[in-house]
């Protein structure tokens, strides 16, 4: 399997957590812009 879509299969589990326990639209979107940040160094 792909690196990248293993990586997204777990993001997307992570995401739906957080949003089941009640996490902000603006978190959510502050880790994803983070994580690209760090992948991108």
């Amino acid at each position: 399997m792909n690196i990248i879509l293993v990586s997204e299969t777990e993001r997307n589990r992570e995401i739906g957590i957080r949003k089941v326990l009640s996490a902000k639209r603006r978190a959510l979107l502050t880790q994803y812009v983070n994580e690209v940040f760090r992948k991108s160094l």
